[in-house]
C-alpha cells in the first residue's frame, strides 16, 4: 500500500479529501467511505484507474494516489481537473 497521509475535512457540502498531494472531493459521506474502503482494499489498481481515467497528460508520474474526484495535484502548474 501507498504510504501517504489521509487528511478529511468536512464542508459545507460534502468533504476534502487530501491523500498525499492531490486534493479530491465528494459530495457525502457514503460516497467518500466507498472510495477510501475501495483504495485501502487494492490501492495500486485504484491509483492506476484513477491515472488513466483522470490525470492529465501534464502530470503523468507525479506518483500520488488519485481515488476520486481530481481536483488538483503535486503543485504542478496545470490545476488538473474537476469531478
Amino acid at each position: 500500500m501507498s504510504n501517504y497521509q489521509i487528511n478529511i475535512e468536512q464542508a459545507r457540502n460534502g468533504y476534502v479529501v487530501r491523500v498525499g498531494c492531490w486534493t479530491l472531493v465528494f459530495d457525502s459521506q457514503v460516497r467518500m467511505l466507498a472510495e477510501l474502503a475501495r483504495y485501502f482494499d487494492n490501492p495500486n489498481q485504484v491509483e492506476r484507474e484513477y491515472r488513466e481515467k483522470y490525470e492529465p497528460d501534464s502530470l503523468k508520474g507525479c506518483g500520488a494516489p488519485i481515488p476520486a474526484n481530481l481536483v488538483g495535484g503535486c503543485g504542478c502548474e496545470s490545476p488538473g481537473r474537476a469531478y
